[in-house]
């Protein structure tokens, strides 16, 4: 009927949306007003699809490059090794090397595999109430020897508790304190800090070194995500220890704070200080 002319407009421009032309839109100024907010949602709805879509494209392109040069390394170094006879202690090289490409590309999967655990809500909590002084002293004293190599000093401040599950919590802030020493000034400090709050416990972590342009700030958190060569190296976290950072603290019903500027770089997590 001439009444559902609209209704069969907007289906029929519906049903022309693919994967392949995401950015068409439905024409949300024609039709009665009440169809024209339906149509105002679903092309809301497909903004966010694309992003989404955009995101996933460019995910499975960075995966496919961060799995392919391990593995590129592992064929290349054992062709050249096996172009002519070794001696014994080269052989033993080149698996020692192999092994290295192979926990690489292990780490890499096993922390793809926590993301997909987090995002599908199958990551169960432990939460226990931690010491987050004491907490902060360890991982400072395992990372230490690390950052002696560059001349640089881990210090810690304050004690508050926080209610976490105590390896996801150790791994959030290893990772934090990994990502600092990689781009910390040699000599330099990296402060570890924890304070308390009225809902929150507080842990930041700052290094000294090149700042994180603003306007990259909130994508830094994306998975392969990299900024400009001045604060990215060979990362041992396959460019995805900051996604697993967010994952846990949001797991934990926390948030995430980064400031960057004047050349300190402080990352803040917030954890819940009581049992909720």
């Amino acid at each position: 009927s001439r009444g559902l002319r609209p209704v069969e407009s907007l289906g029929r421009q519906t049903s022309r949306i693919e994967a392949h032309n995401l950015a068409a839109r439905l024409d949300a100024r024609a039709g009665p007003i009440e169809l024209r907010e339906l149509a105002t949602s679903v092309n809301r709805m497909l903004d966010r699809l694309e992003r989404a879509f955009v995101r996933l494209s460019q995910f499975s392109s960075d995966l496919a490059h961060d799995m392919r040069t391990p593995l590129a390394n592992v064929i290349s170094s054992s062709q050249v090794t096996l172009s002519r006879a070794r001696t014994a202690d080269e052989y033993e090289a080149l698996i020692d090397s192999n092994i290295e490409e192979c926990e690489r590309l292990q780490r890499m999967i096993e922390n793809m595999l926590f993301l997909a655990r987090t995002d599908n809500a199958q990551q169960h909590l432990k939460t226990v109430e931690l010491d987050a002084g004491h907490e902060l002293r360890r991982l400072a004293s395992y990372f230490q020897s690390l950052a002696d190599e560059t001349g640089v000093r881990l210090d810690v401040h304050g004690a508050a508790p926080v209610v976490a599950d105590a390896t996801l919590f150790r791994r959030a802030v290893s990772n934090l304190v990994s990502n600092a020493l990689e781009h910390a000034e040699a000599g330099s400090t990296i402060e570890l800090t924890v304070s308390s709050r009225p809902e929150y416990a507080v842990v930041e972590v700052t290094n000294r070194g090149a700042a994180i342009p603003p306007e990259q700030i909130e994508r830094i958190f994306e998975r392969f995500y990299r900024i400009d060569s001045s604060r990215h190296g060979a990362a041992r976290n396959a460019g995805l220890g900051l996604a697993i950072v967010k994952s846990i603290v949001e797991l934990h019903r926390g948030r995430v704070e980064v400031v960057s500027r004047d050349g300190r770089t402080t990352f803040a997590l917030h954890f819940p200080a009581r049992v909720s």
